[in-house]
């Protein structure tokens, strides 16, 4: 039997943005540390949601289960549908969000007297996705790259009171051994001379390596699960990369699937969604025409 440990996950918190009917824009945020169980039973919670919203499918009674079942629920009928989860996890991704993050959290907590030279102002740091990264803001190293970012953004506040209101400032810079690019853009949403707090965030691209949905579930198949009696299924989730029904990702499991003899009946992908239950889901495998 799988064991299931109680440590936390990393807190890869959910962010989605909120579009209301009457046209006003909010962030939902959502954090995900919790034990292994907790967070399939989370996930496992926002796909029976979303089923019922999107596919029209009547999904009851989520739990918690053992072995090789990490949940199940009942269908429209009260049979039960023993449910496998697996997480898609884009690592590159994380670690470049976490330079930026960390880097960011840094330079609020240490030089925000530097940042409020931008009083009025909205900073936007942008990097790219190329290696080298910076080093780890608790090394020396890192914490002289931050040094040289606050000491450029200082020298570019000295003079920043002559932004004119809803104009926009761009500077670039090198930092650390490497020479790594970073661009400032800096706009101005109130006239100078206002005690308004600044806004400052670290942003840019991200890599999206291919085909790591369909090695998630290749390591699945591989595992040549035993048959159960009831139907089996496979829950792919990311909080990284969300995948679209043509996302040739999706495609690729598709055919991996097909070539293989997989122990699950039906395979769903979701990308779940900050603060609700429901998240945007793709039906996988088996195909229309497979089906």
């Amino acid at each position: 039997m799988r064991k299931k440990w109680k440590h936390l996950k990393p807190d890869r918190p959910l962010n989605s943005i909120i579009f209301s009917d009457s046209g006003k824009v909010r962030r939902a945020n959502e954090s995900l540390s919790l034990p292994q169980d907790e967070l399939e039973l989370v996930i496992g919670k926002k796909f029976v949601e979303a089923m019922g919203h999107f596919k029209v499918r009547n999904l009851t009674g989520v739990k918690s289960g053992s072995g090789n079942v990490d949940l199940f629920c009942y269908d429209e009928k009260g049979s039960v549908i023993n449910i496998q989860v697996v997480e898609v996890i884009n690592q590159k991704l994380r670690q470049i969000n976490e330079m930026r993050d960390t880097y960011s959290a840094h330079l609020k907590q240490e030089y925000s007297s530097v940042l409020n030279k931008f009083s009025g102002c909205v900073i936007t740091l942008v990097d790219d996705v190329d290696t080298p990264y910076l080093p780890r803001i608790n090394s020396i190293d890192g914490k002289l790259c931050a040094e040289q970012i606050a000491t450029w953004l200082s020298n570019i506040g000295d003079n920043i009171h002559t932004l004119e209101c809803k104009k926009a400032h761009v500077k670039r810079t090198k930092v650390g051994r490497n020479g790594r690019i970073i661009l400032a853009k800096i706009e101005r949403f109130v006239p100078a001379g206002k005690n308004i707090p600044v806004s400052f965030s670290w942003t840019g691209a991200g890599p999206v390596p291919r085909n790591l949905l369909s090695r998630a579930i290749k390591e699945k198949i591989e595992r040549r699960y035993p048959p159960l009696e009831n139907p089996f299924w496979l829950l792919a989730y990311s909080t990284d990369t969300l995948l679209s029904e043509d996302d040739l990702d999706i495609h690729e499991a598709a055919i991996q699937l097909d070539k293989n003899d997989p122990p699950f009946d039906n395979v769903w992908y979701i990308f779940p969604y900050a603060n609700r239950e429901l998240g945007h889901i793709v039906h996988v495998w088996p195909t229309p025409s497979k089906s």
